[in-house]
């Protein structure tokens, strides 16, 4: 950003689009309709997913360093989905390339790029504050308890705006459906070195490898507590909790989807890559930004549990009710029946309470 706006005459020698014919490359083959289809659906359930999940994170994030590391993820996900989404396919309808908006795509990729290595950062950080809390609880509550967590979160924003302001961004370009710091690919081949940023291969490779190295050890470390109860390595997986279980396939999902992403970004980069690779670059990109949304849904009991009482909250309001502080849920039936549904008890210490009754506060 500091080029375009403090050494402007470098910015336009390096981005210059003099000379260039948009249209020496037909219409039709910078355009990918389907694609773009299938990215604004697929942004739009996650969009739809993801936000009510940021609401039941946001309730349980005061007091919790996970849940203020996930909010800060989400955050992060929810911008830059708008933009490797519903822009780029924008463009992509349009047949654009950087040329043929250099400015508003520059900053569009100035915004990819710090947000990319913001999430990216943030989700080592948390995975290295999962494999404390489950390894040494001492040192989870050392680097983590209380304002610590923002600390850290400052951290990955002061990188994140340090990318922004200092390297040159990625830049979209519908002709191969993907973002590259190459502003003419397609249609020049010169000088290709003066646009390579070290930087981001280094922050890539750092990302693919760490990110699946540090689950890989905190899986490990779930394995041996289990093992340790057991005497027998053959009972470890019938012997895990569910939790466990869901642990396990959390991190390797998300794992895998950043390594994938990291991987073949930083290949395009410098090699000549089939379509294919391209595009499964691209979608990948976006589950790795959306897929948490679903993994919250099916893994995480409590945010799930949260989001059943917001879709009830937003669409049966006659099915919800307070008493003492308590939510409560009214069984359908008796709104179906046309009868009125009947008073809810009293919210009393001996009554112990009504089995539809769902504190607001469950963790």
């Amino acid at each position: 950003m500091e080029v375009f706006f403090l050494r402007h005459s470098e910015y336009e020698r390096l981005f210059n689009c003099t000379g260039l014919d948009i249209d020496s490359i037909p219409l039709e083959r910078r355009q990918n309709v389907p694609e773009s289809i299938a990215v604004c659906v697929l942004c739009t359930i996650y969009y739809i997913l993801y936000i009510p999940c940021m609401y039941s994170i946001w309730k349980h994030m005061r007091d919790n360093s996970c849940y203020k590391l996930l909010f800060y993820i989400g955050c992060v996900d929810l911008g830059i989905l708008w933009i490797i989404g519903f822009f780029a396919a924008w463009l992509n309808f349009r047949g654009a390339v950087f040329c043929s908006n250099p400015t508003l795509i520059y900053f569009a990729g100035i915004g990819v790029a710090s947000q990319w290595n913001a999430e990216t950062t943030a989700d080592l950080v948390l995975a290295f504050n999962r494999c404390l809390d489950l390894s040494s609880p001492y040192l989870s509550n050392l680097f983590f308890s209380g304002r610590r967590t923002s600390f850290w979160i400052i951290g990955c924003t002061l990188y994140a705006l340090y990318w922004a302001l200092f390297c040159k961004p990625a830049v979209y370009s519908s002709l191969y459906f993907g973002w590259f710091f190459y502003p003419f690919v397609g249609y020049r081949n010169t000088n290709l070195e003066e646009y390579e940023n070290l930087l981001h291969v280094v922050h890539n490779c750092l990302v693919s490898i760490l990110c699946p190295l540090v689950y890989l050890i905190f899986v490990g470390k779930l394995f041996y507590n289990v093992r340790k109860t057991r005497q027998q390595f053959g009972t470890v997986l019938s012997d895990m909790s569910t939790v466990q279980i869901r642990t396990f396939a959390q991190v390797f999902l998300l794992s895998m989807m950043n390594t994938i992403t990291s991987s073949i970004y930083v290949y395009m980069q410098f090699n000549e890559t089939h379509q294919w690779m391209i595009t499964l670059a691209q979608f990948t990109w976006i589950h790795v930004h959306g897929f948490p949304a679903v993994i919250y849904l099916a893994l995480n009991k409590t945010i799930r549990s949260d989001c059943w009482m917001l879709y009830m909250k937003v669409f049966h309001r006659n099915r919800i009710s307070y008493v003492s502080g308590i939510t409560m849920l009214r069984p359908i039936g008796t709104i179906v029946s046309g009868a009125p549904p009947p008073p809810p008890p009293p919210a009393t210490a001996a009554s112990g309470g009504s089995g539809n009754r769902v504190s607001p506060s469950v963790f």
